[in-house]
């Protein structure tokens, strides 16, 4: 089956590419919480958290809006 083939490789291709964004985004951030926890705790999370809801609030609207 050609679509099933098709559908496998698009899966197989996004999980590498997630695999690829932690593999290069963990090992910095990791570094820089380890080094200096408390700024990283007080500035960094506090930002991505918000950088985070937003992203899936944004997605959430327009998946709603899309249906």
């Amino acid at each position: 089956d050609s679509l099933l083939h098709s559908v496998l490789l698009f899966n197989l291709g996004i999980e590498v590419g997630q695999f690829a964004f932690v593999a290069v985004a963990f090992p910095p951030l990791y570094l820089l919480a380890r080094a200096r926890p408390e700024p990283y705790k007080r500035k960094f999370l506090p930002a991505a958290s918000v950088l985070l809801c937003a992203t899936f609030l944004v997605v959430g609207i327009r998946l709603l809006l899309e249906n």
